[in-house]
């Protein structure tokens, strides 16, 4: 795993190797080591964007998950698959932020298929000691939030036609909100766009999550390579592949050989 690192930030703009990528052949987001989801168009990769601190910091938005103290951070991929972590030590204990675009259980990445369930994960684990994790969310334009069954209903004028609803495991009281944790706890949230039956029942982040990334280590299996810098090869297979629209994916990427 990388070392911890503290954050340098130019004009207030994080170096672009600081962001990691995720996706799920519909979309794409960019989570920086700053815990800030600074990029996302939903529904679709060609939608206007949601969220894009990364191009205007004042205006842009942005979805952070991080300690009210950030001092040090690192990321790294969970293996084989495009799920990032995200671990972010604070002045009084540290976190881990696990980041996924979520699959339906059971989905193949070989068929050219959509497999996303239309949806952002977000999981935050207190590694140690006591923090205070803040929880923003602040959607380019004007947002319009009502409270909704511990969650919240989200309203944006830049995308009216999307009634986006975000989950918690724990209760949210507006777009900004700080929860006091300790080591051993965990809260998640969960950002949908997308409609269907599943939207209106709790989540279980603790299926979600372990099915999206057998989902992606099912569809590594067919990456085969012998030779030099496997990891970076194996990778960057991953990194093309989060690139892909679905459906009219790549068929190409099935395997490597």
């Amino acid at each position: 795993m990388m070392t911890f690192s503290p954050l340098q930030r130019v004009d207030g703009y994080l170096p672009l190797e600081d962001y990691g990528l995720i996706g799920d052949g519909t979309t794409a987001a960019l989570v920086g080591r700053d815990g800030a989801l600074s990029w996302l168009c939903v529904p679709r990769f060609d939608s206007p964007p949601l969220f894009c601190r990364l191009l205007h910091t004042a205006r842009g938005g942005a979805f952070t998950v991080a300690p009210t103290a950030l001092v040090e951070s690192r990321q790294v991929y969970e293996p084989d698959t495009g799920v990032l972590v995200t671990e972010m030590r604070g002045q009084s204990g540290m976190i881990r932020l696990t980041d996924a675009l979520t699959f339906r259980s059971g989905a193949d990445l070989t068929e050219d298929v959509p497999a996303g369930r239309g949806e952002l994960l977000r999981v935050v684990r207190v590694l140690d000691g006591q923090v205070r994790v803040r929880i923003e969310v602040e959607p380019r334009g004007q947002v319009q939030a009502d409270c909704r069954s511990g969650g919240l209903r989200l309203r944006c004028a830049t995308h009216p036609d999307l009634d986006l609803q975000l989950s918690c495991t724990t209760k949210l009281v507006g777009l900004r909100t700080t929860h006091e944790l300790k080591a051993g706890d965990c809260l998640s949230l969960l950002l949908r766009w997308q409609g269907g039956a599943h939207r209106h029942h709790p989540f279980e982040p603790d299926e979600l999550l372990p099915a999206t990334l057998s989902t992606w280590r099912r569809w590594m299996k067919h990456v085969r390579y012998e030779g030099p810098q496997t990891p970076l090869v194996r990778r960057s297979a991953l990194t093309l592949k989060l690139l892909v629209l679905r459906p009219g994916g790549c068929e190409g990427w099935r395997g490597i050989r």
